[in-house]
């Protein structure tokens, strides 16, 4: 499949490494989260990225999407996930207990980040 070529007055950027996409956390609750690793040794913290929730998770991909990378570039590991029932992680948002199945998400995608970053 040939590259597709980079429309006029659009610059073509290496950002480094891609993104790794992965599911992780309990079975029947994946989450869904891309992982940006350091391009240089990594030298300081890693970074989670929790998403605004509904209409400002949208609007804020990209900006959120740019930043993760920057962090990658500049030493320190990021993951961007999504909550259980939203984006691409398994469930609904409109299963019961939602804050608490959130609040649990960012738990497991700090235990991802970890995990990612050392091995």
């Amino acid at each position: 499949m040939a590259a597709t070529p980079t429309p006029p007055g659009y610059a073509r950027r290496d950002t480094g490494r891609a993104a790794e996409p992965l599911y992780f956390g309990p079975d029947g609750r994946m989450l869904f989260g891309w992982f940006h690793r350091s391009i240089r040794p990594a030298h300081g913290p890693v970074i989670i990225i929790c998403p605004p929730l509904g209409y400002s998770m949208i609007m804020s991909h990209r900006g959120l999407r740019h930043l993760a990378e920057a962090a990658a570039r500049a030493g320190m590991p990021t993951l961007r996930s999504d909550y259980h029932g939203t984006g691409d992680s398994w469930g609904s948002d409109r299963e019961p207990g939602r804050v608490d199945a959130w609040l649990a998400s960012v738990d497991h995608a700090i235990e991802e980040a970890l995990a990612n970053a050392l091995g």
